[in-house]
């Protein structure tokens, strides 16, 4: 009975503690339960928003990519059309150009037409039954070359006649060429001069136009 008396304060205690104790307990692992809970709900939603971000990040860049790529080969494409538009340009341009001076350079072989150094300059007159004068601007010049006539029915034709000179020497020049061959009409006279002047190395000319009337005479007309 002692005994039992004394184990009663204990058995007492002990029971309060229990009823105490445990629904706290109790309580502390369903907290710990729902926090575990909220935190992995918490992980998962923030791993969605990362992939959702990560993927939408990814398709940014590839449309931008993309993007870029189209860009980049637009230029190319556009690059290169202009660039062929361009050879085209320069190749037209060149093929008229070499047109061009094919097509002068053997009319003005065929006119005898020599280009001229333009250091001096002559001039010309036709007159009578075909009495040609040619002569240096500048009467105090010395010439020394050849002289040359010839009389086409137009600029860069074939010439109808042709006169070239011995070297002479002289600063005025003529010539008498029988216009029996040439119908009557209108002709352009190309007058040369190839030599030196004053002791420097000349190539000049004068082209101008001639009347030949029905009884044959000539006169220039411009």
């Amino acid at each position: 009975m002692k005994s039992f008396r004394r184990f009663l304060p204990y058995a007492t205690a002990f029971a309060l503690f229990f009823t105490v104790a445990t629904p706290a307990a109790f309580a502390s692992g369903n907290d710990h339960v729902g926090t575990a809970k909220a935190k992995e709900a918490t992980r998962v939603v923030q791993t969605e928003r990362t992939f959702q971000v990560d993927r939408t990040t990814q398709a940014q860049r590839d449309w931008q990519v993309d993007r870029t790529t189209q860009a980049q080969r637009d230029w190319q494409v556009d690059r290169t059309t202009q660039a062929q538009r361009d050879w085209q340009v320069d190749r037209t341009t060149q093929t008229q150009r070499d047109w061009q001076v094919h097509r002068t350079v053997p009319a003005k072989r065929a006119f005898h037409i020599t280009p001229a150094k333009r250091a001096a300059s002559i001039d010309g007159t036709a007159q009578g039954k075909g009495t040609f004068n040619l002569a240096f601007k500048n009467p105090g010049q010395k010439a020394k070359g050849k002289w040359t006539i010839n009389i086409a029915k137009k600029p860069y034709k074939p010439a109808l006649y042709q006169h070239t000179s011995k070297r002479v020497i002289g600063n005025e020049y003529y010539h008498f060429a029988s216009t029996k061959q040439l119908s009557p009409g209108k002709y352009t006279v190309y007058g040369g001069f190839h030599g030196t002047v004053d002791g420097k190395k000349t190539s000049t000319g004068v082209v101008f136009k001639i009347l030949v009337t029905k009884d044959h005479k000539v006169k220039r007309i411009n």
